[in-house]
């Protein structure tokens, strides 16, 4: 469901068209593992209330087709840039371990690099610093001619 109708669409709406996106995928691709993930805190728009019920809705729906919820109530109005919509460093990497643990539910010990794996934790602190860039501009300097 695109964000951007939650002013307009109804609360069944909201969660009818995520579940029929859904019940499509799972169709098409029948092994497949389905996250629904529940929006984001909004404080561009006054949907607050609204935004709760439908991801409460979605959790219910989430739950009755088999599909694995993402609950993202831990990204909040400090985790969105200067126009309250877009997320910043701190709310994308939130958001990215959110998607990270759904995806990689059961990694909790680091292997070696074969495998690539490290414990969510240290994951959530490395997506942390990706996200907010480099803590000095690199300097590149052109050859004098």
């Amino acid at each position: 469901m695109p964000p951007n109708t939650l002013p307009s669409d109804s609360f069944d709406s909201c969660v009818s068209k995520t579940e029929n996106l859904a019940l499509k995928i799972r169709n098409k691709f029948e092994t497949s593992k389905i996250g629904i993930s529940s929006l984001t805190h909004r404080e561009d728009i006054g949907v607050s209330k609204k935004l709760s019920e439908v991801n409460e809705k979605l959790k219910e729906m989430s739950s009755r087709n088999g599909f694995h919820f993402i609950d993202n109530s831990h990204i909040d109005g400090s985790c969105f840039s200067g126009s309250k919509l877009h997320l910043n460093p701190k709310g994308s990497a939130y958001l990215a371990t959110s998607f990270i643990k759904f995806l990689r539910p059961s990694t909790n010990k680091a292997r070696g690099p074969e495998g690539f794996h490290v414990p969510l934790q240290q994951l959530g602190q490395l997506t942390m610093q990706l996200a907010s860039g480099p803590t000095h501009a690199p300097v590149h300097k052109k050859p004098r001619r």
